[in-house]
């Protein structure tokens, strides 16, 4: 009977480790599919190149139609560390991904 209760005892300080090592890769796991699927439906950053006349307004309201364009602006000045409306031909901005 001792080596069956060896046994069970190597067993039961093997079945919490397991159960730990199986709980840390699956979390690792979720948290690497998490960051692709958030990359891929991001996708590539846009840019727009500031033109003659444009204003902050009028480049928010270009690049998302049908959102709010206060909210689009204030993205777009985050974005691009703006603290003010000030924009000059020729800036380029980086443009919030749409749906994110």
């Amino acid at each position: 009977m001792a080596p069956c209760a060896d046994l069970r005892r190597d067993q039961f300080r093997m079945g919490p480790l397991a159960c730990l090592a199986c709980a840390v890769s699956l979390s690792i796991a979720a948290v690497l599919a998490s960051i692709s699927v958030l990359s891929a439906a991001a996708g590539p950053p846009t840019e727009v190149t500031v033109g003659s006349g444009d204003t902050l307004w009028a480049i928010a309201q270009r690049s998302a139609p049908d959102a709010d364009p206060r909210a689009e602006l204030e993205q777009i000045k985050l974005l691009n560390a703006l603290h003010g409306d000030s924009i000059t031909p020729g800036m380029v901005l980086e443009m919030p991904t749409q749906g994110g």
